[in-house]
């Protein structure tokens, strides 16, 4: 089929002065134009509405107007110029001249007519835009380098041409499968999926499955971006319409337009680099944008540039957008294709695409749960069964130790200490720090747990016991269960100074006191996750000791102090990968504990004490960071928990004792959690029962000695299990 290149003279209003129709170009081969055969070969034809000629309208014409693909490169800014090759590769121009000359790129193009029914459908056309430099270039897919197969535009300035493309017109017929595709540019007119004329039967239904999609930074700022439309004969203008299942993919950001309609289906593809400051398509013009009936749809990258406390803005149009309940609201996150997006490697968020208010369709991100690992931030917070100062004091009943000192805790990691991630429950008197007597004297001796004297019987031999030093020091390792486990090692000290005050009914032991603790810990979730690190605590307070003569005797303390934990893991996972996570938290923490029992005696060698306390500890609120930026907020930690039991003593001679015991112990608190943007993580808790066995052996000050000497051990079973060993000393002057 001969090439045509058809020149007509057309007379407009003065809005309207010029336009290029290109279609239809996959075998097209331009052939050299001049000057001098447009003249020759025009047919010219006179408005008789206008005097003046305006300018030229260059049509190309092709035998078909489906499955074409064209491209359009650049930004203008020169001269308007439209050329093809000479035969000797020089350059003849054509040059069209006009303010705002429309100048159209239709990938499929046939007008048709109904008169002569001529309706012909258009489908399966493809524009593609993008970067080149000055002017325009439009040539056939895939022979940019053949210079025999290029069309040059150039505009005078920036304003000169209006570029307006079209994925497809089919005046009456179907205008379908039409794909535009925009890597960048310049394009300052109309940018449409497809078109019909507006005097077509069914343009709504004719109109169906284009799409069109946006990459990378083009200047679209002048342009209205439409689904579809209906072009008039009569007005040159077009109206946007909702056809069916027409699509814009957007796969960039900070865009602006001058109008947006006409899509059933708007998908965002949100780039890694989008932050809340950023609105994907922003509409700078007078018109409202209609999504009635259409589907907007997020696909949000799972990275950390975004902020889930703020939104990031799809559209807003200052103008307005108007929806209805019709109106289809979706998004999912882009690594897994779920509606759940993971912020950082601690929490998960559901996405929630809606409109915002009357100019803004935004994303927001909200709360869902953390994410497994998490769990292992609140498990080492809990004081894990056994308040360790509340343990010092009232150390089991009365053996060795002050208070009674045969099992003054010996140091639970995580115990009431604690702040955060579980200091050591230290019992810190630890079975010695004592206020087990003072120099051996029978009538003035130091008042022992048992209640019993050893050695002489007046001062002037035992000498005045004022005051005496004690030190306690205990180690062991222990295993607590929450909704994981926590394994402990431990190392705590106890020291002080204590005071008797006696009378013909009672002696009452007083000391104030400093307590020091650290160790190491593992954190394991039934998940497998699992963490570490240290934590320690130093502290003081006061304690006493009260016995009846009678036998019954009741105790309590006051302490206060601080806990310092780390922690690392490299078990929080983000994009399929593991991440490393690390914090530290500094806390204070209070405790008080009050006992009471009784020692009987049932030989001349053996006693029995029976006993209860009550022990309360409170870790205060603490906020962390976490390595990768996440703030936490973890709570503050209640224990309350009660403890009975009994314990036997052997004097097997003056100066050495053995003991043993049973006991039972119950936490009524014992929870912590963590919590970020308003999503908790599970609640640790060592709610629970325990059973305690216990030994040891307190080799007592006898005649001129000095010291005292408590060796023990404490093996616990239940909801916390492990072993305890201590040693104690007093210091007697």
């Amino acid at each position: 089929m001969k090439k045509i290149y058809t020149v007509k003279k057309f007379a407009s209003r003065k809005f309207y002065t010029a336009f290029l129709l290109a279609f239809g170009i996959s075998a097209l081969t331009f052939q050299p134009v001049f000057a001098e055969e447009v003249v020759s070969d025009a047919e010219v034809e006179e408005d008789e509405e206008t005097e003046e000629i305006a300018d030229q309208m260059l049509i190309i014409s092709k035998d078909s107007w489906n499955n074409r693909e064209i491209n359009l490169l650049g930004r203008g800014s020169r001269n308007l110029l439209i050329y093809g090759s000479t035969r000797a590769g020089a350059f003849n121009n054509l040059t069209l001249s006009g303010s705002q000359t429309p100048i159209y790129f239709f990938g499929g193009y046939y007008d048709g007519s109904l008169e002569t029914g001529e309706i012909f459908d258009v489908t399966g056309n493809k524009i593609n835009v993008s970067e080149y430099g000055d002017g325009w270039v439009f040539f056939e897919s895939g022979h940019f380098d053949d210079a025999y197969n290029r069309m040059h535009i150039y505009d005078v300035t920036d304003s000169d041409l209006k570029i307006n493309v079209i994925g497809a017109r089919s005046g009456y017929g179907l205008a379908s499968g039409n794909e535009i595709n925009i890597y960048g540019g310049k394009l300052n007119g109309y940018v449409i999926g497809a078109e019909n004329k507006d005097t077509a039967a069914n343009p709504s239904q004719n109109i169906f499955d284009n799409t069109i999609n946006v990459y990378n930074s083009p200047n679209l700022r002048e342009i209205k971006l439409y689904g579809a439309a209906v072009f008039s004969d009569d007005t040159r203008e077009r109206t946007p319409i909702f056809g069916t299942n027409n699509t814009l993919n957007f796969y960039t950001k900070n865009i602006d337009v001058t109008e947006l309609n006409g899509f059933n289906n708007y998908n965002f593809y949100l780039p890694n680099s989008i932050t809340h400051r950023d609105v994907v398509l922003n509409v700078i013009g007078d018109k409202v944008t209609d999504i009635s009936g259409s589907k907007v749809f997020a696909v949000v990258p799972q990275v950390q540039s975004i902020n889930p406390r703020e939104k990031i803005t799809l559209i807003r149009n200052n103008t307005g957008i108007e929806d209805s309940n019709a109106t289809q609201y979706d998004g999912v996150n882009g690594f897994d294709g779920t509606r759940q997006w993971q912020a950082n490697p601690t929490a998960i968020y559901d996405i929630h695409v809606n409109k915002f208010d009357e100019n803004n369709v935004v994303v927001e991100f909200i709360g869902r749960e953390t994410t497994p690992p998490t769990n292992l931030i609140p498990i080492i917070r809990v004081p894990y069964g056994i308040d360790g100062g509340g343990d010092f004091v009232s150390n089991f009943g009365g053996e060795g130790s002050f208070g009674g000192g045969g099992y003054s805790g010996g140091g639970t990691f995580g115990g009431e200490n604690p702040s955060g991630g579980g200091s050591w429950e230290n019992e810190p008197s630890g079975g010695s720090g004592n206020f087990d007597g003072d120099k051996p004297s029978g009538g003035d001796g130091t008042f022992n747990a048992d209640g019993g004297h050893i050695g002489r019987t007046n001062d002037t031999e035992a000498g005045a016991q004022l005051y005496t030093p004690f030190l306690s020091m205990s180690h062991g390792s222990m295993r607590h269960n929450t909704n994981g486990r926590i394994e402990t090692r431990s190392t705590h000290i106890i020291a002080g100074f204590s005071r008797k005050f006696e009378n013909e009914k009672r002696r009452t032991l007083f000391a104030p006191m400093i307590e020091y603790g650290r160790g190491n810990y593992d954190t394991y979730l039934s998940t497998g996750e699992h963490g570490q690190g240290h934590s320690q605590y130093l502290g003081g307070g006061v304690v006493f000791h009260t016995q009846l003569s009678n036998g019954v005797f009741y105790n309590g303390s006051i302490r206060a102090g601080r806990t310092k934990t780390d922690f690392e893991s490299v078990d929080f996972g983000y994009n399929g990968y593991n991440v490393y996570e690390r914090f530290e938290s500094n806390s204070p923490y209070i405790a008080a504990h009050f006992g009471v029992g009784r020692e009987v005696r049932q030989n001349k060698n053996m006693t029995l004490t029976y006993y209860g306390k009550f022990l309360f500890s409170h870790t205060f609120s603490d906020n962390i960071y976490l390595t990768s930026g996440e703030d936490y907020y973890l709570s503050s930690v209640n224990s309350a928990r009660i403890r009975l039991g009994i314990r036997a003593g052997w004097e097997v001679s003056p100066k050495n004792k053995f003991y043993t015991g049973l006991g039972y112990q119950y936490q009524f608190g014992g929870r912590s959690y963590a919590e970020h943007d308003g999503i908790r993580t599970d609640t640790a808790s060592i709610r629970g029962s325990s059973g305690i066995v216990e030994l040891g052996w307190i080799a007592k000050p006898y005649g001129n000695d000095t010291l005292s000497l408590d060796l023990g051990a404490m093996f616990t079973f239940g909801k916390s299990r492990g072993v305890m060993g201590r040693c104690g000393v007093n210091w007697f002057f």
